[in-house]
């Protein structure tokens, strides 16, 4: 192997360390910011929520990442599960890539929630 060959495998080992670092970065971050918001909502006494992207327009933030970092607080018993009676994401269809997303990770989390229930009332699914 070469020496410049060598130097690219470098390169391209440092650019992709670079790159997952300001990927922690923004999804720390960003947790930080909708678990701000959401923490607002619970003081504020509100039981009905209407959500946007959060983010995901002009701003670019990753839309799978997003609906990932409110799936996973929504749903955690710990953070903001059960804190909220209606959680409503106000995305159009028209915004293809942001409403596929957070249907993707939403549909996940409710079909998830639906087999817990059916299994708690001992009925059976089939698949």
């Amino acid at each position: 192997m070469s020496v410049n060959c060598l130097a690219s495998l470098e390169e391209d080992a440092d650019s992709d360390e670079l790159f997952e670092q300001k990927r922690r970065a923004l999804l720390a971050s960003l947790s930080d910011r909708i678990h701000r918001a959401l923490s607002a909502f619970v003081l504020g006494g509100c039981t009905d929520l209407v959500l946007p992207a959060f983010g995901c327009g002009v701003h670019g933030n990753d839309p799978a990442m997003v609906a990932e970092v409110f799936r996973e607080m929504l749903s955690d018993p710990h953070q903001f599960g059960g804190r909220f009676r209606t959680v409503v994401f106000a995305i159009p269809p028209s915004r293809k890539q942001n409403y596929q997303a957070f249907a993707a990770y939403f549909h996940k989390q409710q079909e998830a929630t639906m087999k817990k229930a059916e299994l708690k009332r001992g009925a059976t699914t089939l698949t």
